[in-house]
């Protein structure tokens, strides 16, 4: 293939072609130049530019791309109203309880929670209660926390105590007489679903809730100012007036 130069002359302008094409198409666009110089250079000009503004198109999709996405919102915290619905506190039984062998701070529990197998729960509340002073009795059970061991021993829940600030004295909560092993303790106003114990764990419940619990002047256990309640009346540790739960 022969490459052709043509040379036209337009007032005030050169213009240069470079052509890599047969002689008569070279010939047609010279005669076309000729005939309409102003239209073929604006054609030139207008292809010129939309090529640039694809160019610039493209640059500002590379751009956008390449920007990290945006972070979304974190959730807003958990209420102490909305962690409390979703703990399950429920009314249990101790059929076994013994001194732990390698703690003289803990006791070891098997607690009917009404789930058929009974659990086994420790608890550091020997300087508080005897094993043998426990054995049978009803007890408030925090079930969906994460378990754990307490010096080897498998603990799958938590009874609750008021005690002193420092924890040097203590007794359990005691559930009204009458009230079933297995049901659920009760807020006035507050209900939800128990929550996963991996759940309560990552959120935080636990935590939200302890400052809120305590003991009123008559030892009526409380969230806040709303007594723990079973189908059989309220919980209470009258021992332990105005102290907090745990």
């Amino acid at each position: 293939m022969v490459y052709f130069s043509l040379f036209s002359c337009h007032p005030g302008n050169i213009i240069t072609f470079q052509w890599e094409r047969p002689l008569s198409e070279l010939l047609h666009a010279n005669a076309e130049f000729e005939e309409h110089p102003i239209e073929c250079l604006r054609s030139s000009d207008s292809s010129a530019q939309t090529k640039e503004t694809e160019l610039e198109n493209t640059r500002s999709s590379i751009v956008e791309s390449s920007s990290p996405a945006a972070t979304p919102a974190a959730a807003a915290p958990l209420t102490p109203e909305e962690c409390l619905s979703q703990l399950d506190i429920r009314v249990g039984r101790l059929v076994k309880v013994w001194n732990h062998p390698d703690s003289d701070k803990l006791l070891c529990e098997q607690v009917d929670v009404g789930e058929g197998v009974p659990r086994s729960i420790g608890s550091g509340i020997r300087a508080f209660h005897s094993a043998e002073e426990i054995q049978g009795r009803l007890v408030c059970v925090m079930c969906n926390l994460k378990p754990k061991k307490l010096a080897g021993y498998p603990s799958n829940g938590m009874l609750l105590c008021a005690s002193v600030k420092d924890h040097s004295k203590g007794a359990l909560i005691d559930p009204p007489e009458g009230s079933e092993v297995g049901e659920r303790v009760c807020f006035a106003g507050i209900s939800g679903n128990a929550a996963a114990p991996s759940q309560v764990h990552k959120k935080k419940m636990l935590e939200t809730v302890l400052p809120y619990l305590h003991t009123n002047n008559e030892g009526v256990c409380c969230f806040k100012e709303i007594p723990f309640s079973t189908s059989r009346g309220v919980c209470t540790c009258k021992s332990f007036p105005n102290e907090s739960v745990s």
